[in-house]
């Protein structure tokens, strides 16, 4: 069964990120999609800025929504959300497999369980200092918004 990521006290480095100071906790990257909620004032690198933090937890979700519809493995989605040009993607790999408790390989449902266990799993590695900060609520809330519109 999936670690529950939400109910360990998050290390508050997490504050001082730069994920976390954009409200982009997933620090998704990609700046030519049209997220709702984007903040007019992007920087030119690094991760997409986001107004609310909930506007950036919803990215996430969407981000995790559209993968699960051409990807169906940890490994097939991590490799395209974790490229290796940018970052230990085998490692990544291997942290999100056993923080979720399935196989690198093993087919994914991409139902709202396992969507929310994926989002606990990036944010705890992308800004959590190997937690998630936000509630298994918040990641629901999100996940709910990404399914009422892309």
């Amino acid at each position: 069964m999936a670690q529950n990521l939400a109910a360990a006290k998050p290390d508050e480095r997490y504050l001082q990120t730069i994920g976390y100071k954009r409200n982009n906790p997933g620090n998704l990257m990609v700046q030519t999609i049209a997220y709702s909620g984007k903040s007019n004032d992007q920087a030119k690198d690094g991760p997409v800025a986001f107004i609310t933090m909930a506007k950036g937890l919803r990215a996430l979700a969407m981000d995790v929504k559209m993968k699960g519809r051409t990807y169906s493995t940890i490994t097939e989605v991590l490799t395209k959300y974790a490229p290796s040009s940018e970052n230990d993607t085998k490692g990544y790999i291997a942290y999100v497999s056993k923080k979720i408790g399935k196989g690198a390989t093993d087919k994914l449902t991409f139902d709202d369980k396992t969507n929310i266990a994926l989002m606990q799993a990036i944010i705890a590695m992308e800004i959590g200092y190997g937690t998630c900060p936000f509630t298994e609520t918040e990641l629901q809330t999100a996940v709910t918004a990404a399914k009422v519109s892309e």
